[in-house]
């Protein structure tokens, strides 16, 4: 009894379990789902009907339900075989007009003899035993076995579609087709058991099957439903985890290792890491050093790997919870060789950006950025060859391994700059670290630094920040090839102001004094430097009369003067060096109660440059002479910056000012304002330039009457616009007529836009010459009234814009500008980017020439190929690769004299072009080269050989092409000969005739 009641609870869990899975199925609303559905269905009545007929102890019930348990298998079969056609088996339409034929032909039969087997046991008998459960024995007739062999055969074939579609899908597919299948065995077995074993005991009586049919229908809907989403999602995981082109090193919250993956091993294996390394001892072994409160950022490692260093980045990120508890630490280690700059180490500046902009959280805050330049690296390079440049860069890069902390990250940036990038470091800390470095390197550098603060700014940002103030820097460094530029400007300058030179010299002293106690940045303070020396620079254009006149200017002259801070910041904006302070140029005589030029600012709107610059000049102004007054006393220029703290000057700046100079601080005072004379001086071009206080520029004066007709001239006119006297009679030329048409009417709104304010109006626009060609001038105008002719006209002067001097210093440093950028240019697009060698079409064109050039001499061409060398790849890296075709380069140029060429053909192959004489036995040179080249080789990499095919040009070849095939025949008939070998096409053409 005890076994029948365990046997019904059991049935009850099933058809609990059942009735859950019919309810998710139908929730699936497609047809998969609608006949798994009506299979659990089927299921339920089939453990139903026969747990009845096994409890039941009246022979006609037991006939009843027995038969009903019999035909309700046969519909769980075709329900499930309608399941297995909808769920990925096929959708072809003859398999449901196979199980429609079935339906309405054999079901129906079979419904028919369970039918009468309840009245004429034709199918089964029952016969009584006495036993507590199962009351009665099967006796099986024919009938029963056509119904068995019916429920084997969808059995049969249900199996058949299930191995078909496992043997078709990849084995990663395969689990569920499988799990189906080993249940349908099972379910077999047990149901043989049951009806083919003799019944020994109790347990043997009940028929298991029908609980394992509920196991069938949980496998169906994993299958069907959980494995596509979660089980294939987990092992795509895993394997992308473990074949993913990164190393991962996870490690938990008690710092032991959980997974490392098979690209992290093949990293590490000649260092041993292993899962039972821990946290410090991986640290240390791949030389990192963590920030162990920081929660993401990137790092640089490099391990030893067949002798040499192999570079790794490493992204770090500690994992927390939702309730901001670590849970891990992961590293992610990416392969940088290809990102590497060779020479340096460091992380190439073009991959580092892109890399810094996706990636912003990997440099957390605060990050100070530090670059440092070489002055003069160009020099080096020029006098003592690149090799002495890239020597000191590489000096300088170990310098800084040395001195900046162990988590520090590289970039080699652009024009030779080296980049650190110090995590949580103050600008304090870098400050010490450049200034170590400063002092520990061999030759002079400059540097630049600045922190990143605010969590929305871009690390790429500061950092072309920070390459600005280093320009800056470089443009104040007289020992830098950069300060040319300044140097002229303020040449230039000092025409028109004879005090300017000792002028700047004070105002940027007390500039660099007074920023570093506003604390301001080292780039702040860099473009401060540069500003105290030419935020005059617009005084150039300034006539002189009006700018040295020694009584009070009237209101046309002040209006002159005040537009030298607009002709200022023009000329900063020419310059990309100058185009940082352009903005404070044009600020710097603002005041603080909005009552300046040129655009009335007030208070903070002021850049806070030009409120420290104006502080600075009127303090130097005031206690140096000019040739309109005579220099105050230190005290009094004190005095005056109070009394117009808070109306001329910031008063934060005028306090700590003047708590600066109040502190003991000295001043150098010249107060003698003297005239520079006129002297000689040799300028780049060692040309003789008479240079003063006075620079002739071509102007011309003439007037126009009220109706903009020209009535006078000069003949400075005639020199400017190529119109004459005659030709103003004639043509009865107006103003409108020297402009072009798209100029005009801005012409005329600007004028009529000064003219109201004031009585005089000074522009710069352009003129139409008599020629048809069009020339910049500076412009001024004034009205007045000709008491003679009774009437209103205005005095116009233009000056040719082009003529002053420092639009010739301007156009100088363009053009010498565009002479770098064309040669960096020609220099890209004809030499290979690895080597330095010509490419292929550089090649091939400077051959050309030189036949032109040079008509006596024939051409010889050395073609080599490196043998094995994607074995040399595959063995050392593409890394190691690229480092020995570079040192190939190096060779050949070291065997090659003036007038030959060398070139990289692509890949390994390279070319030279020996130009020899006639009567040169250029079989012997070729084997000279050969043998130079194998013994510098050699020396390299031993393992590796090369073959050369040789062709001379004695009047054999019409055309480089030609002879460019012959060579290339006589290389791989080298390589086809056994390798390593030297070969001429004289013999390959005596080999070709035999």
């Amino acid at each position: 009894m005890t076994f029948a009641v365990g046997f019904q609870i059991a049935m009850l869990l099933v058809i609990c379990f059942n009735i859950l899975i019919i309810y998710n199925s139908f929730r699936q609303k497609d047809k998969k789902g609608k006949y798994l559905a009506i299979t659990c269905i089927f299921e339920i009545l089939t453990g139903s009907f026969y747990t009845f007929s096994a409890v039941a102890n009246n022979y006609t019930i037991v006939a009843v339900f027995s038969s009903l348990y019999f035909i309700c298998i046969d519909f769980l079969l075709l329900s499930f075989l309608a399941f297995i056609v909808y769920w990925r088996i096929s959708h072809r339409k003859n398999h449901f007009k196979i199980i429609s034929f079935i339906i309405k032909g054999y079901l129906l039969f079979e419904i028919i003899i369970f039918i009468v087997n309840i009245f004429n046991p034709i199918a089964i008998e029952y016969i009584p035993r006495n036993t507590s459960f199962m009351h009665y024995e099967y006796k099986m007739n024919v009938f029963y076995y056509l119904h068995l062999a019916y429920s084997y055969s969808l059995v049969i074939a249900i199996m058949s579609m299930l191995i078909v579609k496992c043997l078709k899908v990849p084995k990663e597919y395969r689990a569920p087709y499988l799990f189906i299948i080993y249940t349908f065995v099972i379910i077999v077995i047990i149901n043989g058991i049951f009806l083919f074993l003799p019944k020994n005991s109790d347990w043997l009586l009940a028929d298991y099957a029908v609980l394992f049919y509920f196991i069938g229908s949980v496998i169906c809907y994993w299958a069907c439903y959980v494995f596509p989403k979660k089980g294939m999602l987990n092992h795509f995981k895993t394997f992308i985890f473990e074949n993913i082109d990164q190393g991962i090193v996870l490690y938990d919250y008690q710092e032991a290792m959980l997974v490392i993956n098979d690209k992290a091993k093949k990293f590490f294996s000649s260092i041993g890491i292993t899962l039972e390394t821990t946290l410090q001892e991986f640290l240390q072994k791949c030389n990192l050093s963590i920030i162990m409160d920081e929660d993401a950022y990137s790092l640089q490692c490099y391990i030893n790997e067949y002798g040499k260093q192999k570079p790794l980045r490493c992204d770090y990120r500690m994992l927390r919870n939702e309730r901001n508890e670590i849970i891990g630490r992961l590293f992610v280690f990416v392969d940088a060789q290809l990102d590497t700059d060779l020479l340096t180490g460091f992380h190439n500046w073009e991959p580092f950006r892109k890399f810094a902009i996706e990636n912003k959280k990997n440099f957390p805050n605060p990050t100070t950025v530090c670059v440092c330049d070489i002055n003069k690296l160009s020099v080096f390079n020029t006098m003592y060859g690149r090799n002495k440049g890239d020597q000191l860069l590489k000096s300088l890069s170990e310098t800084m391994r040395k001195i900046f902390p162990e988590d520090t990250y590289y970039v080699r940036g652009q024009d030779a700059y080296l980049i650190a990038i110090c995590y949580d470091k103050t600008k304090l800390d870098c400050s010490k670290y450049l200034k170590e470095l400063s002092e520990s390197f061999e030759e002079k550098i400059q540097y630049s630094y600045d922190t990143v603060l605010d969590e929305d700014e871009n690390l790429v940002t500061v950092m072309h920040r920070v390459f600005a103030g280093l320009r800056a820097k470089k443009l104040l460094d007289k020992d830098s090839a950069r300060s040319a530029l300044i140097s002229s400007l303020i040449r230039a300058l000092k025409e028109a102001d004879p005090d300017t030179l000792a002028h700047v010299e004070r105002t940027q002293k007390l500039g660099q004094d007074l920023g570093e106690r506003l604390g301001l940045s080292d780039i702040e303070q860099s473009r401060l430097s540069l500003l105290c020396l030419l935020h005059d620079i617009g005084k150039i254009s300034i006539p002189l009369e009006v700018l040295n006149k020694p009584g009070k200017l009237t209101d046309d002259e002040w209006v002159v003067i005040k537009s030298h801070v607009l002709k200022g910041e023009a000329i900063a904006n020419a310059t990309s060096e100058l185009k940082t302070i352009a903005k404070e140029i044009r600020y710097h005589h603002e005041r603080w109660d909005g009552k300046g030029y040129p655009d009335g600012l007030s208070r903070e709107s002021i850049p806070l440059l030009s409120r420290i610059i104006s502080v600075i000049d009127s303090f130097d102004a005031m206690i140096s002479n000019r040739p309109y007054r005579k220099a105050k006393s230190i005290e009094e220029a004190k005095e005056d910056l109070i009394h117009n703290a808070g109306s001329q000057f910031d008063p934060r700046m005028v306090e700590e000012f003047i708590s600066m100079l109040n502190n003991g601080y000295e001043i150098s005072i010249n107060q003698d304002a003297k005239v520079v004379p006129t002297q000689t001086i040799t300028n780049d071009n060692n040309e003789e330039t008479s240079h003063g206080n006075i620079h002739p520029m071509i102007y011309s004066k003439y007037i126009i009457d009220s109706e903009m007709r020209i009535v006078e001239i000069d003949k400075e006119f005639t020199e400017i616009t190529g119109y004459t006297l005659k030709d103003i009679k004639e043509k009865e030329l107006s103003q409108k007529d020297l402009l072009p048409k798209e100029d005009r009417a801005d012409y005329i709104l600007e004028v009529e836009k000064q003219l109201r304010m004031n009585s005089m109006a000074y522009i710069e626009h352009r003129i139409l010459c008599k020629d048809g060609s069009i020339k910049t001038v500076y412009c001024f105008g004034r009205k007045y009234f000709d008491s003679i002719a009774r009437e209103e006209k205005s005095e116009i002067v233009i000056v040719n814009s082009s003529t002053t001097y420092a639009a010739k210093l301007l156009a100088k440093s363009m053009e010498q500008k565009s002479e770098v950028q064309l040669k960096k240019w020609e220099d890209t697009y004809r030499r290979d980017s690895l080597t330095g060698l010509l490419t292929h079409i550089a090649f091939v064109n400077d051959i050309e020439q030189k036949r032109f050039e040079c008509p006596e001499l024939k051409s010889m061409l050395v073609m080599m190929d490196l043998d094995n060398f994607k074995k040399f790849n595959d063995t050392y890296g593409h890394h190691a690769g690229d480092e020995f075709l570079i040192q190939i380069g190096q060779v050949l140029l070291s065997v090659t004299k003036d007038h030959d060429l060398a070139c990289r053909m692509g890949g390994d192959e390279f070319m030279l072009a020996i130009f020899v004489k006639p009567t040169d036995d250029y079989k012997k040179i070729a084997k000279e080269i050969f043998d130079k080249i194998s013994m510098r080789i050699s020396l390299l990499e031993k393992s590796t050989t090369f073959s050369v095919g040789v062709a001379v040009n004695d009047g054999t070849f019409r055309s480089f092409d030609e002879q460019y095939e012959a060579v290339d025949k006589v290389l791989y008939a080298s390589k086809d000969a056994g390798k390593n070998r030297l070969s001429f096409y004289e013999d390959y053409r005596k080999e070709e005739h035999k």
